[in-house]
């Protein structure tokens, strides 16, 4: 079991390809699991007012996991070689940005863990972090999931059922980020087509309806981060994501 004062707070450059030029595009991870007290001393000074509010009717895991995506903006922005990101504004349907605009930025967060990506502006990324959870289970999985897909998570032999409902769940958040609309889109509209398994704990998903965008899965436990990204970026070195969501336990 994990001990109360585990702190880890670590970020990397991911490199991203395009297939069709010879461009390469640099973006910034960064993944953050540290205790609510060190949480809030370091990242309240830089909270918005309604960032307060909000935290305010929050449980303790809620908040730690929020603070915990904010302090990764900042360890991710600290490695950019320009000024490190401390405050969030949202957008009309709750996309974050912060004020200087330098950077786009896409947070995630489950179970007191926070992820965040910095990347520039001319191209579109959403992560997304989840855990499994009685929460996953209580959701309304004939809704959220179509037949296609519970036939994908019946057919990946790596998966357990459970990971398979997770990877789905995942993606749809994540490429709900990358087109900056939220969950304000319908599920079936983020439906996928395929999950392929690319190595152990690796998964390369398609979507049915936007073919422009791949996302990619890594899989920890009952931890699962996926990013979307246009179809025409890959990540050059695809294991440096799962690398850091392994230690961050």
């Amino acid at each position: 079991m994990r001990m109360s004062n585990f702190v880890f707070e670590k970020s990397c450059i991911l490199p991203l390809s395009n297939l069709k030029e010879d461009l390469e595009y640099i973006s910034f991870f960064a993944i953050v699991n540290s205790p609510l007290d060190q949480l809030e001393k370091d990242c309240w000074p830089w909270l918005t007012n309604e960032d307060k509010k909000y935290l305010n009717n929050c449980s303790a895991t809620r908040k730690q996991s929020f603070l915990a995506g904010r302090k990764a903006v900042y360890i991710a922005s600290k490695i950019t070689n320009e000024n490190p990101v401390r405050q969030i504004h949202y957008g009309i349907l709750g996309y974050p940005f912060e004020s200087t605009h330098q950077r786009q930025i896409s947070i995630a967060h489950a179970q007191g863990i926070g992820a965040a990506l910095l990347y520039p502006y001319d191209i579109k990324i959403g992560i997304d972090l989840e855990s499994y959870s009685e929460h996953l289970e209580s959701l309304p999985i004939q809704i959220i999931f179509n037949k296609r897909e519970f036939e994908l998570i019946q057919s990946i032999n790596i998966c357990k059922d459970t990971i398979g409902k997770l990877i789905v769940w995942s993606c749809k958040e994540a490429l709900s980020k990358a087109l900056q609309c939220g969950l304000s889109i319908s599920f079936e509209a983020l439906s996928i087509e395929s999950i392929i398994c690319l190595e152990d704990s690796i998964f390369e998903i398609k979507f049915t309806h936007f073919h422009a965008f791949n996302c990619y899965s890594w899989i920890s436990g009952n931890l699962c981060l996926s990013i979307a990204l246009p179809n025409i970026l890959t990540f050059k070195h695809l294991t440096m994501p799962s690398d850091l969501l392994k230690q961050c336990k």
